[in-house]
């Protein structure tokens, strides 16, 4: 979100001017790292699903959650994310020294946030409290 959002702030700020090298390098090092923070969980989610099936009994009905219920809402997650940031990629590629198509970059932030959104909604809902309901 941070690094989509800077790249917004910065494509409105131009709004509409061509932009300098300077800029549009910074640009792509903020897209480098939008891709990375996306990137990187959907990597790290099966190690982190493993972590939680060897866990105690709410880990593991978590992991179970995770697995079942769940898979098809990470896998929305996953795509949604991957999808904002590669427009992004895509637009600033477009653009060049040109000015960069606004709808485009806040299409692009929509859509990280809503991926994040839905997110920690998974977080949140696949969480199986260790004081209740278990034995």
């Amino acid at each position: 979100m941070g690094s989509l959002g800077a790249a917004a702030l910065i494509a409105y700020a131009a709004k509409g001017a061509e932009l300098i090298s300077a800029v549009s390098a910074q640009l792509k090092k903020i897209s480098w790292v939008a891709i990375a923070a996306v990137v990187l969980p959907l990597i790290y989610l099966p190690v982190f699903i493993s972590s939680l099936g060897s866990g105690n009994a709410a880990a593991q009905a978590s992991a179970h959650l995770l697995t079942g219920s769940y898979v098809a809402v990470l896998v929305f997650r996953g795509l949604i994310s991957l999808a904002g940031v590669g427009l992004l990629i895509y637009t600033l590629k477009r653009a060049g020294k040109k000015a960069i198509p606004l709808n485009l970059v806040y299409l692009a932030l929509a859509l990280v946030f809503v991926g994040e959104f839905i997110g920690r909604y998974v977080f949140y809902g696949s969480a199986v409290s260790i004081m209740i309901g278990l034995n």
